[in-house]
């Protein structure tokens, strides 16, 4: 089932909280993102099962980090994109 994915405009470009839905939606309808993400999960689920207590807490932590980073990156990047579109007049407001 296609997904349709949001319009991105000012309105969703200045709410930081809509942009970061509508890059989700659009992460959540790419299937080469969803492969990497259940790789993610099993490679996960292995090292639970190696690394102790103390260690695998310490790599959520690290990993929830590097989530944050690159959220923020992304945010960053859309933006970016954005008004790179207006100002080249590839894209109308």
């Amino acid at each position: 089932m296609k997904v349709k994915l949001p319009t991105l405009d000012t309105r969703i470009l200045d709410d930081e909280d809509a942009l970061t839905w509508a890059i989700d939606e659009l992460l959540q309808a790419d299937d080469n993102y969803q492969r990497l993400t259940g790789k993610i999960l099993r490679v996960q689920k292995r090292l639970r099962t190696l690394a102790s207590d103390e260690s695998f807490a310490a790599y959520i932590r690290l990993e929830e980090a590097v989530n944050a980073r690159f959220g923020d990156a992304l945010v960053v990047v859309a933006r970016w994109a954005f008004l790179a579109g207006l100002h080249s007049g590839r894209r109308q407001r």
